[in-house]
């Protein structure tokens, strides 16, 4: 049990851009920090379902150290499958780092989740993450292990987002590697690795496909992304988003037409 995905922090909601075009910031930026800052905004519930459905040693680690006290958890009972998990932000919650929410996350799983062939089904219920509607699904499968006994876990993506009264259409195909911290009692020592692909429907009906081109790494004891690369293709042209090449900071560098964007992941 415990964080699959701490992306809370790692893909958050764009602060600034710096470039040595300052006075004059380009429009086609707006594909690129689009996807940091939904990406964020799906992200935010997944230390919360992660926590109580992932970590296969979860001793010293639940969902009660992600979830604020204004929140409510339902559970079947963790040794009864299928299990049925509802988390309750009510009509409005506040949380950690000011992220504010309402309404349902219902989560439904198959068998636990080290089970190879185990699914787990996340819907939504009138949920509101700062101003931001989600609804659709997210499906995670479990695929065992690879080689070096490392979990493998399958996640398809169709959600909707809705802001400001317009509405993205999210659809991806994500493979995760879980590269170090499955086992331990620890909650912020999970490393995985990410890859794969999708697209967005915009407001409008225009189409902008996202392939990582090289493997997200997201190191939660950092608490970024550390590195990878996602191309972006938009009906104004390609784009990238680099998040650098390891260290941990909280970079990421937006590529257009050969001039770098600075993104701040605070």
């Amino acid at each position: 049990m415990k964080t699959l995905f701490k992306l809370t922090l790692l893909l958050t909601i764009i602060a600034t851009f710096t470039s040595c075009r300052k006075d004059r910031r380009d429009p086609s930026l707006e594909a690129a920090t689009n996807e940091v800052l939904f990406q964020s905004t799906e992200k935010s519930f997944q230390n919360e379902v992660d926590a109580l459905t992932m970590k296969s040693n979860n001793e010293g680690c639940n969902a009660q150290n992600w979830m604020p006290p204004c929140a409510e958890i339902t559970d079947s009972g963790e040794d009864e499958y299928p299990r049925t998990i509802s988390l309750d932000f009510g009509e409005g919650c506040t949380g950690w780092y000011g992220i504010q929410r309402s309404g349902i996350i219902h989560i439904d799983l198959t068998a636990p989740m080290d089970q190879e062939g185990a699914v787990r089904t996340v819907t939504f219920e009138g949920y509101i993450v700062n101003g931001n509607a989600l609804s659709g699904t997210r499906i995670t499968t479990s695929n065992g292990t690879n080689g070096n006994g490392q979990p493998l876990f399958t996640r398809e993506v169709d959600v909707t987002i809705t802001r400001n009264g317009n509405i993205w259409q999210r659809d991806f195909v994500y493979n995760i590697t879980w590269l170090s911290g499955y086992d331990s009692q620890e909650c912020g020592d999970n490393v995985f690795e990410v890859a794969g692909s999708g697209t967005v429907t915009r407001p409008g009906g225009a189409t902008v496909s996202r392939t990582i081109i090289e493997p997200l790494i997201v190191d939660r004891v950092c608490g970024y992304t550390t590195s990878g690369v996602i191309q972006v293709n938009a009906p104004l042209g390609e784009r990238t988003i680099d998040f650098g090449d390891g260290n941990c900071d909280n970079d990421a560098v937006i590529i257009i037409d050969g001039e770098s964007y600075d993104v701040e992941l605070d």
